[in-house]
């Protein structure tokens, strides 16, 4: 029997209240993300080197698939959309593979160069983006230091808000009014 004034419910029952955040992981996981694009990174070259496929292919596709940034022109959704299609694991993995299998050498080249592109984006903090904004990313906000990561307001749909600074104009002083010094 609970005591006059007290509720009901114990504390394990009553629900918390949602946290929304940026929907950006905190620093530390940030920085295992990190060290394991970099382990993508290595695992890539290490293969496309053992595979002896062309360093210069490599240099050469290393960042083609950045031109799925060209998706942005037609708008933030459609830019995230894209980035995110070409910049997951799951496609260069399938393409590296089915290569591989299917005694594809260009197949299993194009895999491992896309593998190392998105190992060393997200070495570089460079994340899966959101539809707020190209610098909205999963990793926080795009290039920043593991340590500068900040709770960022969020909609409904927990995507951020974009929060933009108000730049104040000084006021130009009235007619008849003495400027202070």
């Amino acid at each position: 029997m609970n005591p006059p004034g007290a509720s009901h419910r114990s504390e394990a029952q009553v629900p918390a209240p949602a946290l929304r955040t940026s929907g950006a992981v905190t620093a530390g996981v940030a920085l295992l993300l990190r060290a394991e694009g970099a382990a993508a990174f290595a695992a890539a070259l290490a293969l496309y080197w053992h595979a002896g496929f062309s360093w210069l292919i490599f240099a050469l596709c290393f960042f083609a698939p950045d031109l799925s940034m060209l998706a942005y022109f037609a708008g933030p959704r459609a830019g995230a959309a894209g980035y995110n299609f070409v910049h997951t694991y799951t496609i260069a993995v399938a393409l590296a593979l089915a290569g591989f299998f299917g005694g594809l050498p260009a197949a299993t080249a194009s895999g491992l160069i896309l593998i190392a592109h998105i190992g060393f984006d997200r070495a570089l903090g460079f994340g899966l983006k959101y539809a707020s904004g190209f610098g909205d990313t999963h990793l926080g906000r795009a290039g920043r230091g593991v340590g500068s990561m900040r709770r960022r307001p969020c909609g409904a749909d927990g995507v951020p808000v974009r929060m933009r600074r108000a730049r104040f104009k000084r006021a130009a002083p009235r007619a008849g009014r003495r400027r202070r010094r």
